[in-house]
Order: structure tokens, then C-alpha cells, then sequence
């Protein structure tokens, strides 16, 4: 019978391996784009597979007087283990053969913005797998994952597409399957804005600018414009302001999922 100061001793050793190992799994689950980075997701994921492995350990041959024994032949003699060790080692070893399932394999996604690098805080993605099929992955502060890919993708260029949140849009749209993730970075969607600037009489007006936000351009021969607004959405109202020399400047509302602007200037009526 085990002492009361043992006891003890054991409950603080287990329950401090316990905390230790819910830290560890908490910090390899938040900074997983870190750890893959760094090429240490493997080993924090041992130390947690140790802990978790001397906690049944301590708990069983400790306090309810378990036993086990494993015997067998290695390095020409008789190997023979015996209490805790075995639990120990058969947690460790079944913690790496458990999830290898070699038919399929897991991504890593790590997303962020182009403008600044932070991560993007939620979103969907598409990913298409050729006669496999799209998959619509969840995207949570950055991080995403992809289970279960049949091996015959490993390597392989695949189709993507960003769905949420709207106004965005990934930089490229075909990305590389690697097992050690994958980075891709998103940008503001540029919605185009058409039309033409005209006089009241309708005749074309060509060198007219045209103004959103802080983005001109000028119209051509025909008074025709196109001007791309980076994040802008569909239904967003901005302001158009057209001016040109010797006419009066103009102001209109405009959305981008408009069709073709008729911008109409009129004559300066001090020259």
C-alpha cells in the first residue's frame, strides 16, 4: 500500500501533466501555421502522446494496482516489460499508428490579407478535386483543414475559390496540395464601374475624369470609362464624380452591379 505522501506526490505529478499537456495541445491547435512553418508540429505532438501516456500509467498502477506485461523477442534476446510501461508505450505507439491512414492524407490552410498579413478572420473557401468534387472549407482566424484527401492529389494543382466573406477574392485560384500546408493570401475584389460621358445633346466627351474613392480614370475618344474599385461589393452606393474642362462637374450615386453610366456634363455657362 502506497503512502499518503505518495498519494500525494502522484495526484500533483498527474494532474500537472494533465494541465501541461492541454497547454501544449492548445498552443500546437492556435499557432498551428507557426508550428508547421517551423517544421515542429511532429514534435510537440510526441510530447503530448508522452504526457497523455504517463497519466493511465500513474493512474492505473498506481491507485488501482494494475498490472500488465508484454514479452518478445528484440536485438537477438527477450524482452520483457512489465507495469506502467507497457500502458505508456502502447498509448505512445497507438497515438501515431491510429491516425495514419494511408489511403488519404490532411491540409493545412493558412489564410491571410495581402494589404497587411493579418490572418483572415473568418470565410469559406471552394476546393475543387476534379472528378472528386468540390469541398467548402471553413476558415476561422486564418486556419483551415482539409480531412481525408485521397493520395492521388498529393503534389497536385487544384482549383480554389473564396466565397466569404464577400469582396475578396484569393490572389491566385490554383494552388499545389502539399502535406506541409498551404499558404494562400486574399485581396480586396475589384468591381468594375462602366459607362460613358456625355453632353446633352449626347455627343461624346473624351479626357473627361472620372472619380471614386481616391481611383480616376479618364474617358477615351468615345467617352467611354471603366474603373476598377478594389472591395467594393455588388450592392455597395459610392459616389461618381465626372468633371471635364469647360463643363459644369457632376455627381452621381452609383453601385458597381449597375449597368453602363450615362454621366451628362453640362457647358460652363462663364466661358
Amino acid at each position: 500500500m502506497i503512502s499518503k505522501a505518495t498519494s500525494i506526490f502522484l495526484v500533483i505529478t498527474t494532474a500537472v501533466l494533465f494541465i501541461s499537456a492541454l497547454i501544449l495541445l492548445s498552443l500546437l491547435l492556435a499557432n498551428a501555421s507557426l508550428w508547421v512553418s517551423l517544421n515542429m508540429q511532429n514534435q510537440l505532438f510526441f510530447l503530448v502522446l508522452v504526457m497523455l501516456g504517463l497519466i493511465p500509467a500513474l493512474i492505473l498502477f498506481s491507485f488501482f494496482k494494475s498490472y500488465a506485461k508484454y514479452k518478445g523477442e528484440a536485438f537477438g534476446g527477450t524482452l520483457e516489460l512489465g507495469g506502467p510501461v507497457v500502458v505508456f508505450l502502447l498509448v505512445l505507439i497507438l497515438g501515431f499508428i491510429l491516425p495514419n491512414d494511408q489511403s488519404s492524407f490532411n491540409v493545412s490552410i493558412f489564410v491571410n490579407r495581402s494589404d497587411n498579413g493579418a490572418p483572415l478572420p473568418t470565410g469559406k473557401a471552394l476546393f475543387i478535386f476534379g472528378n472528386q468534387g468540390p469541398r467548402t472549407i471553413q476558415i476561422n482566424q486564418g486556419d483551415g483543414y482539409i480531412r481525408g484527401i485521397p493520395n492521388e492529389f498529393l503534389d497536385q494543382d487544384v482549383q480554389v475559390r473564396l466565397l466569404e466573406p464577400q469582396g475578396y477574392e484569393f490572389l491566385q485560384d490554383i494552388v499545389k496540395l502539399e502535406n506541409s500546408g498551404i499558404n494562400i493570401s486574399v485581396k480586396p475584389k475589384s468591381t468594375p464601374l462602366i459607362g460613358y460621358v456625355k453632353t446633352l445633346e449626347g455627343t461624346p466627351i473624351p479626357e473627361a475624369r472620372v472619380i471614386v474613392k481616391s481611383f480616376v480614370t479618364t474617358t477615351d475618344q468615345n467617352g467611354y470609362f471603366e474603373l476598377r474599385v478594389p472591395g467594393s461589393k455588388p450592392e455597395d452606393r459610392m459616389s461618381l464624380q465626372v468633371n471635364a474642362v469647360g463643363f459644369n462637374t457632376s455627381v452621381y450615386t452609383v453601385m458597381p452591379s449597375s449597368d453602363e453610366i450615362q454621366a451628362i456634363l453640362i457647358e460652363d455657362g462663364t466661358q
